[in-house]
């Protein structure tokens, strides 16, 4: 399956347009710019109206569900991030998220920028459902942020203070105008940052079936009760039918079979994956 030519639409919902406004005329309250992106698919969650609206501003990448995602692969991106400002990867279990994030932050050169006694501000950002209020309930230890399974949960901005050093303003998710091409939607949809009705769910186990296939992934096979040859005759068909997914006619349950697929690769069921491999 010619995955690009897959028509992609936009995706930018006014809630969006007056998110971005908003960070915009914040940004002047800040010292420092904290953007997650997934570290499944750290170069498809980047987005660059973000960049273009935080300037000279200092920034640390966050790449965010580092649990989730391939180790060595996560390793290679953050070194390719600290080439251009302060990078580290972050799980939100970590029991020294804050401390970390605060060196992070100090490497950025924030700290000596600012002339007066008072926390160091952070600004939020990064597109929808990638874990800015989990990471923000995280550092603060409390429910101070709304959260939710779906994107668009964030829908205004507020300031939480973490510690008499830092305090961070929360924002909305911000999906870039335009996705740039077929795979980086795809991606995002299986991350969950772009909704399911977007693109549809069989589109997108399809999609991850055909990845598991080519890049030879024998290990998430075996959970999955499909076989190398099974996936490349017919990728969803094959897995709804092992898997028990069918209709009363005996036909595959397309749309059940990708959704308990989808649910399984995001909670990790289906072993570390990173979406966005470095060149080699």
């Amino acid at each position: 399956m010619d995955f690009d030519r897959i028509p992609m639409q936009s995706w930018y919902p006014g809630h969006m347009r007056k998110a971005e406004r908003q960070i915009d005329e914040r940004l002047a309250l800040v010292d420092v710019v904290l953007e997650l992106r997934d570290a499944r698919a750290p170069v498809s969650s980047e987005n660059a109206v973000l960049g273009q609206l935080t300037g000279k501003r200092q920034r640390v990448i966050l790449l965010a569900k580092k649990d989730l995602a391939e180790a060595p692969v996560t390793s290679t991106w953050v070194r390719t991030f600290r080439g251009a400002g302060s990078a580290i990867a972050v799980s939100m279990q970590d029991s020294n998220l804050l401390h970390k994030i605060q060196v992070a932050i100090d490497h950025s050169g924030a700290r000596e920028r600012i002339k007066v006694k008072r926390r160091l501000r952070a600004i939020v950002v990064g597109v929808p459902n990638v874990g800015k209020s989990t990471l923000i309930n995280r550092l603060a230890g409390a429910k101070k942020a709304e959260t939710g399974p779906r994107p668009g949960v964030t829908r205004s901005q507020q300031w939480v203070a973490l510690n008499d050093e830092l305090e961070l303003l929360d924002t909305p998710g911000i999906m870039m105008p335009r996705i740039k091409d077929a795979e980086t939607g795809l991606r995002l949809g299986l991350i969950a940052a772009l909704k399911e009705e977007h693109i549809g769910e069989p589109l997108l186990a399809t999609y991850l079936l055909h990845l598991v296939a080519a890049r030879s992934r024998q290990q998430v096979l075996a959970p999955l009760k499909v076989s190398t040859a099974e996936v490349n005759a017919d990728y969803l068909a094959a897995f709804a039918t092992r898997r028990g997914y069918v209709s009363l006619g005996g036909e595959p349950d397309l749309r059940r079979a990708s959704q308990q697929l989808l649910r399984e690769f995001r909670q990790g069921n289906l072993g570390r994956w990173t979406l966005d491999l470095p060149a080699t």
